[in-house]
């Protein structure tokens, strides 16, 4: 449902910001019950996407900035964790090695 929303608004439009946020907390409640490596790719994604929707009309220090940043390390954490080679296989210029995608995590959580 995201690509066909995507498909018809610009590809940073707030609805699509929104629709991001669910998927990544909905994500999270899957993951606090069972490690699965498919839906923390899907919160590593989702978390990027719309930390790309806020940087248009949020600032740096915007409250709502948190919880996709919060989201974002714990996708990075939960995939080195039990699939370190995903992690590095999807995100391989952002997340393609151990020690840039620990750093990530870390830096995220600062």
């Amino acid at each position: 449902k995201g690509a066909r929303a995507a498909s018809l608004l610009h590809p940073r439009h707030v609805v699509l910001g929104r629709i991001h946020l669910l998927v990544a907390r909905a994500a999270r409640n899957v993951l606090a019950t069972a490690l699965d490596a498919d839906v923390a790719e899907q919160l590593v994604r989702a978390s990027i996407a719309l930390r790309s929707c806020q940087a248009l009309y949020l600032s740096e220090t915007h409250w709502d900035l948190i919880e996709p940043k919060e989201s974002l390390a714990t996708g990075i954490d939960m995939l080195l964790s039990c699939d370190r080679k995903r992690l590095f296989a999807a995100f391989p210029i952002e997340y393609g090695c151990f020690s840039a995608a620990s750093l990530a995590g870390a830096a995220l959580r600062k």
